[in-house]
């Protein structure tokens, strides 16, 4: 109650973020949903609270308002890298590992920079059995885009490791 009170009454959204921790705890999801809610009246323009939104619709079994959200975040953000994997889990969830490696090359048509979700592409190349050149392509990129990047020089060499080519894997 106390909690509660501190999110209607503070500007800042400390406790608001606390309160949907809190109730989502309890397992109270209409709760933190209401939370939630407010917490997004209070950020607007921010993608946490969408985020938040999204994954208490899967617990409550709303598939379709989990995506909505998901959706909502990447509006507010399109780098926002959590809600991408969310959406890309939720089609692999539905058997459609197609859309979910076409929602990521669209993702990079139009951010071309983004060497988290070269990542994400290449693991799930490698995951849905994807040609190894393939995977290796996108990790090559991400170590182009930004070559001082530790987890893309790290997805390398787990790629070569998982190939056991541990030659190359000591070279990368």
């Amino acid at each position: 109650a106390e909690l509660g009170e501190l999110a209607r009454t503070q500007a800042d959204a400390t406790a608001d973020y606390a309160l949907v921790t809190t109730h989502m705890r309890r397992g109270d999801l209409k709760q933190a949903l209401a939370a939630a809610d407010a917490l997004a009246a209070k950020l607007p323009q921010q993608p946490m609270p969408d985020m938040l939104r999204g994954q208490i619709a899967l617990r409550l079994n709303d598939r379709d308002a989990a995506r909505r959200y998901f959706e909502w975040a990447l509006g507010k953000d399109a780098r926002y890298l959590p809600a991408l994997n969310q959406l890309v889990a939720l089609d692999l969830a539905d058997g459609k590992p197609d859309l979910a490696r076409g929602r990521l090359v669209a993702h990079l048509q139009k951010h071309a920079d983004h060497v988290p979700a070269m990542l994400a592409l290449a693991d799930l190349l490698r995951r849905t059995g994807a040609p190894r050149e393939e995977a290796q392509k996108w990790l090559d990129e991400a170590v182009k885009v930004n070559p001082i990047d530790p987890a893309a020089r790290m997805a390398v060499v787990d790629h070569h490791l998982r190939s056991n080519d541990s030659r190359a894997a000591l070279q990368a």
